[in-house]
């Protein structure tokens, strides 16, 4: 009788232990369906005619290329890392259901928030060609008397840059050496300014009501270039052929003129929301809009040709180009420091 007892308990303890046994569940991954890869146009169904894609590239690399065009022509583009399984994406931070269907991508954002993409086939353009690529030479922090608030579009002679600051006594113009990273010379100025050079001569620009001056190098402007006051002119250059100076001025017009001559509008940029303009080559023009470098053109109509990347973790705040050199200034995230860099553009 006791040994039946004793079976009977360890049954139950048995039966107990089945009972309390812990039961792992492992949950089906669903990796994407191999139709979310490719090319996709955002459907708009507003009269603007700005364009946007996503491109999921089943290449590995987990990233979905975000390309937009605006109406202008503008273009800019950016990556976002991506995790997805055959109904959902996380990308840039956000969590949205999806689905395919035939040639239709939905993204939803919420039951009732979502976007419509169609499937681009055999699309001529893709993440490396949708804007021209640039490339730093050379990196400088910001030179002494020198600061952001101060630093205007520059002349530029080779090595040799002509730099607007402030040192506390008043504003100046500074012919900086870029390879011995030291001030060779300066002038006083009566207004914040903005230089161009074409030799032998250095021309002014200024944060005011007041004419284009000229001097040979570095010197006081006294010789007045055009005939008529230029307001708050912002960014000054020229066509080494022809001679035809440019001035690019606060309210977003374009005056040119010739030495000697009255300056007249040539072209109203407002519009645009430009930050700089210079002249470039052939008759083309380098714009800054948004931190983005763009080439463009005015005649026969406006027309964007190309815009250039972004430097990653860098904001472009200004920049200078005399058709041969280009040097942009700005905000470098990853050191908290504001910097000069040298760049080409392809």
């Amino acid at each position: 009788m006791k040994k039946i007892k004793i079976l009977f308990g360890l049954s139950v303890v048995l039966l107990m232990a089945a009972c309390t046994k812990k039961t792992t569940i492992k949950e089906e991954y669903n990796p994407p369906q191999p139709k979310l890869y490719g090319t996709w146009k955002m459907v708009n169904n507003s009269s603007s005619t700005n364009e946007s894609y996503y491109i999921f590239s089943d290449d590995g690399s987990n990233y979905a290329h975000y390309l937009a065009k605006d109406q202008y022509g503008f273009k800019y583009k950016d990556a976002y890392a991506f995790k997805a399984t055959d109904k959902q994406i996380n990308m840039n931070y956000y969590l949205y259901n999806y689905d395919v269907i035939s040639d239709t991508l939905t993204l939803y954002s919420s039951p009732n928030a979502f976007t419509r993409y169609v499937k681009v086939n055999n699309p001529t353009f893709n993440a490396s060609n949708w804007t021209g690529t640039l490339k730093v030479l050379k990196t400088m922090d910001l030179p002494r008397a020198v600061s952001s608030s101060t630093l205007r579009p520059f002349g530029i002679d080779g090595d040799y840059l002509y730099l607007p600051g402030n040192n506390g006594l008043g504003d100046y113009v500074y012919k900086f050496n870029t390879l011995t990273k030291q001030h060779v010379d300066s002038i006083n100025v009566a207004y914040g300014v903005t230089t161009c050079f074409k030799s032998p001569n250095l021309y002014y620009g200024f944060d005011a009501i007041n004419k284009i001056y000229k001097t040979t190098g570095i010197a006081m402007p006294s010789t007045a270039v055009s005939s008529n006051s230029v307001d708050y002119t912002r960014s000054l250059s020229v066509n080494a052929s022809s001679g035809v100076i440019y001035a690019f001025v606060q309210s977003g017009q374009l005056y040119s003129g010739t030495e000697g001559s009255n300056f007249n509008s040539l072209f109203d940029f407002s519009a645009y929301n430009l930050n700089y303009l210079v002249y470039d080559k052939n008759d083309e023009f380098m714009a800054l809009r948004g931190g983005i470098i763009s080439s463009l053109k005015i005649s026969p109509a406006f027309t964007v040709i190309k815009s250039y990347d972004q430097i990653p973790n860098f904001y472009t705040y200004l920049f200078s180009s005399n058709g041969v050199d280009t040097w942009v200034f700005g905000y470098n995230n990853t050191t908290s420091t504001y910097q000069l860099l040298k760049v080409s553009l392809n």
